[in-house]
């Protein structure tokens, strides 16, 4: 901007994403300096979030999918299954099975 650009010989102040510019000036020239948003690396950022997310989502499901659940066993049928378990980062854990009133508590690792 040269010469007298907004009221009493200041420029005007623009704002651009909340933050104001700089103002420069220097007798008869004004120099104002913005910054001004990157949309490509905005976009860029928005879709690793976006990735980031979908990747949670997809190990929580997965997860779901496989987790031990409740389930009906008909009279004189059996079921079985596995649970494993991080020997070096467990120092004591329990599992609980609920079997009509009963209630049957599993300690491991085993001693």
């Amino acid at each position: 901007m040269i010469g007298n650009g907004g009221f009493y010989g200041f420029p005007p102040v623009y704002s651009s994403n909340g933050s104001f510019p700089i103002v420069n000036r220097s007798g008869n020239m004004t120099t104002v300096t913005t910054q001004v948003p990157d949309y490509p690396a905005q976009e860029r950022a928005l879709a690793k979030a976006a990735a980031i997310a979908d990747q949670a989502k997809n190990s929580a499901d997965k997860i779901r999918e496989q987790a031990i659940g409740p389930t009906s066993i008909a009279s004189g049928d059996s079921i079985n299954g596995a649970l494993y378990f991080d020997v070096s980062k467990v120092q004591k854990a329990s599992l609980q099975v609920p079997i009509g009133n009963a209630l049957f508590e599993f300690t491991f690792p085993p001693r």
